[in-house]
C-alpha cells in the first residue's frame, strides 16, 4: 500500500458516514460491477455502492 496516497486522502478528505478520528482509507486500484479491489489485490463486494454511484455499478 502507497502509505503517500493514504496519508493525502486521510488528510485532505470528508469520509463521510463514519467516525473521522482514526479514519484509515482503502487505497482502491479498480473497480467493476459490485466488486472493488484494494493496491494489495484484495477483492471486495461494494455493499454501499448505491449510495455514491449509479445502481448498475462500477465501470456501467
Amino acid at each position: 500500500m502507497n502509505p503517500d496516497v493514504v496519508e493525502t486522502t486521510a488528510k485532505h478528505t470528508y469520509g463521510t458516514w463514519r467516525f473521522q478520528k482514526g479514519w484509515k482509507p482503502l487505497h482502491v486500484v479498480d473497480a467493476e460491477g459490485c466488486y472493488f479491489t484494494d493496491v494489495s489485490g484484495k477483492r471486495y463486494l461494494d455493499f454501499s455502492s448505491q449510495l455514491m454511484c449509479s445502481n448498475l455499478g462500477h465501470k456501467n
